[in-house]
């Protein structure tokens, strides 16, 4: 009844509109055509089905958290499983997801709530592609008139600081493994040529993907799709012409729209009093058997993770999700463990602590990779130990890599007037100090070195994924590939998002479909925090918004990993923070 609790009874079913696809995936073949062949949820109800009793508004005013993402999915499920829920208002005050993949599997959402018979309304202020890309997939989608859509096609940018360095009398010296491995390009004047090309790479895999979805959803056939988005960016009225968006709305007639779409007046309530998210019992308390969702969300170090302030990055720190996962494959009610992997690389270190905790974790039961926005280089060498790994079509993967260097501060010391001397009793005693650059010997050595990481890294992964060294080696050397492209190439089992994930870790686990889900590591929570997670809602980006450009404000995030580690650790991370779609 309403305001009871009331599990969630599902069945896994089949929404067939034609193409082929994996997870919310599929190909579209014209403008009025099917386009999508995915998963979704059905309810088998008993007694008949129940008139919609009214719509739920969801207000989202700052991108989802990682772990806020999830809580939006969850949430998301819920709704389109209920009986009291005849339809979701999506009002979007920012971009919903904070990358194409984590826009994929809200996509997949929202095609999961239509294949159960609900509406899906989205109201944007300012639609930048994100939005555009899950919005797609909804019935109706409107914006402010004076709004827009953000969007013209894609780009990446990349910093550079060879210039910087040199003028200021600072070196980096790096040896990396291998040709693609273009982290420590940064600290070079512009990109290689290799760097140029794959960069482009991603990109057109990453349009692909949108392209897709954004056709498909609004049927428009790819040419002249693409013909549109290349006149972009569009005010309110010529992403209606363009048929990007169905029309304009102020915030105060978002009662009206509701009524037009369901061709009668029907309450909209904000999800937080809706009935159909109401926490059942078995989630919240008790001893059912559940699946762990463990988290490695955030730039990978040793120790402990943290966040670091002012630039907001997450650190994901060894100690942390080495605990978590421990804690999951001790805890008796814990059956299958889902690791949703957010991370752009980076101590090998880390990587290997984690990935021995996962080949433990997989002795006594199953793990199951998922992979959201990023998994990337060091992220890529733990999901490796997984029994299986879920991609989204456009998550950055791969980048199976290592580089090893350090800053060297001689040249500007000597501009500044400052000297260094250093006292030791062995040649290579202070070979990682800034204070001066390697000798041509101890570069060699490194090389050697920096080799035999890169071995232990392929040897790691052909293990995992059942392949011999030299098959991965010919799709590593620092190579980044989308979701897709890594399923080609066997480093990826599946193209599916969390919800898929979730799917197979239950099924391994034989557990039902409502089964309780817990989240690790663990995270100390306010009152409010506690009631938007009982509530299934999904917490904005807790990262602080300082006066800062945002371009300055990449900057600095792409940089505050780098002083964070010590000069001798090898690295297995991604180039920076790219501004990527």
């Amino acid at each position: 009844g309403v305001g009871g609790w009331r599990p969630l009874r599902a069945l896994w079913g089949v929404v067939v509109g034609g193409g082929l696809g994996a997870g919310g995936g599929g190909g579209w073949t014209g403008a009025r055509s099917g386009y999508f062949a995915g998963v979704a949820w059905r309810q088998f109800l008993d007694g008949g089905v129940e008139a919609p009793k009214h719509y739920v508004k969801i207000r989202l005013e700052g991108s989802p958290t990682p772990r806020g993402h999830v809580k939006l999915l969850q949430g998301l499920w819920r709704l389109a499983a209920s009986r009291e829920v005849g339809g979701v208002l999506l009002h979007l005050k920012a971009e919903p997801a904070g990358s194409t993949a984590h826009a994929e599997e809200l996509g997949d959402a929202l095609r999961m709530l239509r294949s159960r018979g609900k509406k899906v309304v989205c109201h944007l202020e300012d639609a930048g592609v994100r939005a555009l890309h899950v919005c797609s997939q909804a019935d109706r989608i409107y914006t402010l008139p004076a709004g827009g859509v953000r969007f013209a096609g894609l780009k990446s940018q990349y910093v550079y600081f060879g210039g910087l360095l040199g003028k200021l009398g600072v070196r980096a010296e790096f040896v990396r493994v291998a040709e693609h491995k273009t982290a420590p390009e940064q600290f070079l004047v512009g990109p290689s040529p290799t760097a140029s090309a794959d960069h482009q790479e991603t990109l057109r895999e990453l349009e692909k993907t949108i392209l897709h979805d954004l056709g498909g959803g609004r049927r428009i056939s790819l040419p002249e799709l693409k013909d549109r988005v290349a006149r972009g960016p569009f005010t309110a009225q010529e992403a209606r012409a363009a048929g990007l968006i169905d029309g304009v709305a102020h915030d105060d007639e978002l009662d009206g729209l509701v009524a037009e779409v369901e061709g009668r007046r029907i309450p909209l309530i904000p999800v937080e009093a809706s009935p159909a998210l109401a926490a059942h019992p078995s989630e919240v308390m008790g001893s059912r058997d559940r699946v762990a969702i463990v988290y490695l969300d955030g730039d990978m170090m040793d120790g402990r993770s943290r966040t670091l302030p002012l630039v907001g990055n997450r650190i994901a720190g060894s100690y942390t999700v080495a605990a978590a996962l421990k804690q999951a494959r001790e805890d008796s009610r814990v059956k299958a463990v889902v690791l949703r992997l957010e991370t752009p690389g980076g101590s090998s270190l880390a990587a290997d602590v984690l990935w021995r905790e996962v080949v433990l974790t997989t002795r006594v039961k199953p793990v199951i990779a998922s992979m959201g926005g990023t998994a990337a280089s060091a992220g890529y060498y733990v999901a490796s130990a997984a029994n299986s790994i879920f991609a989204n079509r456009s998550t950055i993967t791969g980048s199976i890599g290592i580089y090893y260097g350090k800053i060297d501060l001689e040249g500007l010391g000597q501009k500044l007037g400052v000297n260094w001397v250093t006292y030791r009793t062995a040649p290579r005693a202070d070979a990682e100090s800034i204070f001066r650059p390697f000798t041509q010997e101890e570069r060699q050595e490194l090389g050697r070195k920096v080799k035999q990481f890169y071995d232990l890294f392929i040897d790691r992964v052909a293990r995992g994924r059942h392949l011999s060294a030299a098959e991965v080696d010919a799709v590593a050397r620092g190579k980044v590939w989308t979701g897709e492209q890594a399923r080609e190439r066997r480093l990826v089992d599946r193209l599916g998002g969390l919800r898929e994930a979730l799917e197979e870790a239950r099924a391994a686990a034989g557990l039902p479909k409502d089964c309780p889900l817990v989240e690790l590591p663990e995270q100390p929570r306010d009152w409010l925090s506690l009631a938007l997670q009982l509530a299934g809602l999904p917490e904005a980006s807790t990262e602080p918004t300082p006066p800062i450009p945002p371009d300055l404000l990449r900057l600095l995030r792409q940089l505050a990993p780098l002083t964070l580690q010590d000069a001798d650790t090898p690295q297995a991370r991604l180039e920076g923070f790219p501004d990527w779609p």
